[in-house]
C-alpha cells in the first residue's frame, strides 16, 4: 500500500509536463489491449497492455510512462521513459527512470538512467554515447586508450612471493 503512495507521489512529478501538452497526451487504459506497433509525439501514458513496438516520432520532446499494471512486449525508444510496471523488450532512452516495483527483461541504452530499491532488470545496462559529446568525458582518462596502455603492473613471481617475510609485506 506505501509502494501505491510512493508510485502515485513520484508519478504527479510529470503532471507539470503532461499540462503543458495537452494537446499531446495519448492515455492507453487499463480495459485496453493493442497488437502492433505504436507511433506517437507528445505523452504516452500505459496502463493497458502493448504488444509491438513504441517509437516516438519527436525524440527531443516525447515521454513515455509505463505505469504499475500496464505490459509492453517490444522495443521502448523515447527521449523520457518512465517504468512502474512490466517491459519485456529493449529500451533506448535519453532519461531513464526504473521505479520501485518495475520489471524489465531487455536491455536499456540510456544517457542518464535512475534506478529505485525494489526494481528488476534482466539483461544489460549501457550508457547510450551516441548522444553525449567527446568534451563530456575529458575528465576521465581511462577512456584514453594511450593512458590504458601505458600503464602495467607488476606481479612478483611465485618464487619471490615464498622468499617475502613478514617484514617485508607493509599494509
Amino acid at each position: 500500500m506505501i509502494r501505491y503512495f510512493l508510485n502515485r507521489k513520484r508519478a504527479s512529478r510529470f503532471s507539470k509536463q503532461i499540462s503543458s501538452r495537452a494537446h499531446e497526451v495519448t492515455q492507453i487504459n487499463k480495459l485496453t489491449s493493442l497488437v502492433g506497433d505504436v507511433s506517437f509525439s507528445g505523452f504516452l501514458g500505459i496502463n493497458g497492455e502493448i504488444k509491438g513496438n513504441i517509437i516516438s516520432t519527436n525524440k527531443k520532446k516525447s515521454i513515455v510512462v509505463v505505469f504499475g499494471d500496464a505490459k509492453v512486449d517490444g522495443k521502448i525508444k523515447s527521449h523520457t521513459v518512465v517504468v512502474f510496471g512490466s517491459v519485456l523488450g529493449d529500451i533506448e532512452a535519453v532519461d531513464l527512470t526504473i521505479e520501485d516495483g518495475s520489471k524489465i527483461i531487455g536491455n536499456c541504452a540510456y544517457s542518464s538512467i535512475e534506478i529505485h530499491r525494489g526494481s528488476r532488470v534482466v539483461g544489460g545496462l549501457s550508457l547510450n554515447v551516441d548522444g553525449l559529446k567527446d568534451e563530456d568525458f575529458e575528465d576521465l582518462k581511462i577512456l584514453d586508450p594511450n593512458v590504458i596502455t601505458s600503464q602495467s603492473v607488476d606481479f612478483p613471481s611465485t618464487n619471490q612471493v615464498k622468499k617475502m617475510s613478514r617484514k617485508d609485506v607493509n599494509v
